[in-house]
């Protein structure tokens, strides 16, 4: 398990500096990998343009990054590594086991999942009221992972609900997720299967 990893993504940022995620639409497997970490992109890249930036009524400001892990067997260091990770899993570039995962949630923030966006829950009542405009704010978890389908969409792949599936999950083609099914990140299915029960982190069915 001696894979580098590249990505150039969009984390969003709260004003103190917390990541409260990071999207990389396309990672890269075995990418000459110099000097591991995450730096802010100078230049935006053309695909995030119109996502980059602030937004004052959540208090958080969009930016782009670029993420190297030069060796994915050795623990992640921080929450933009484990981000990079999760996606490796749900674009299907690794399998549950081949990337080392000890020690992930301890890198991510808890954070208030809703239909405008992650948020801080430091002041969220506030932020809520500010957002809402009229309008009802939807809170879909309040979790330190992600749904999966927020990120990532494999391809030939039947999701019912998509709370059910965390970010990092891996779901081989053909693979349906069941309305009473949980997959977690590092876990998932390996062949064409329904899924119907909890799959755990670390587990595979198929």
């Amino acid at each position: 398990m001696t894979s580098s990893a590249y990505a150039r993504g969009l984390a969003t940022l709260t004003y103190d500096g917390t990541v409260l995620d990071v999207w990389y639409p396309a990672p890269k497997l075995d990418e000459p990998v110099t000097a591991a970490g995450t730096e802010r992109l100078e230049t935006t890249p053309q695909q995030f343009a119109a996502l980059a930036g602030p937004d004052e009524t959540r208090g958080v400001a969009r930016v782009p990054v670029a993420t190297r892990i030069s060796d994915l067997g050795q623990a992640p260091v921080d929450a933009y590594d484990v981000y990079l990770r999760l996606h490796l899993l749900s674009h299907r570039l690794v399998k549950p086991g081949e990337v080392n995962l000890e020690g992930a949630r301890e890198h991510l923030a808890n954070v208030v999942w809703t239909n405008y966006g992650p948020c801080a829950m430091k002041d969220f009542q506030m932020i809520r009221g500010q957002l809402a405009g009229g309008a009802p704010v939807t809170v879909f978890s309040v979790d330190k992972f992600p749904r999966l389908l927020d990120y990532v969409v494999p391809d030939e792949v039947t999701v019912v609900d998509s709370g059910r599936v965390r970010l990092g999950a891996y779901l081989a083609p053909g693979t349906v997720v069941g309305a009473d099914a949980f997959i977690d990140y590092g876990a998932g299915s390996l062949s064409a299967v329904t899924v119907n029960e909890r799959v755990c982190f670390g587990e595979t069915v198929g």
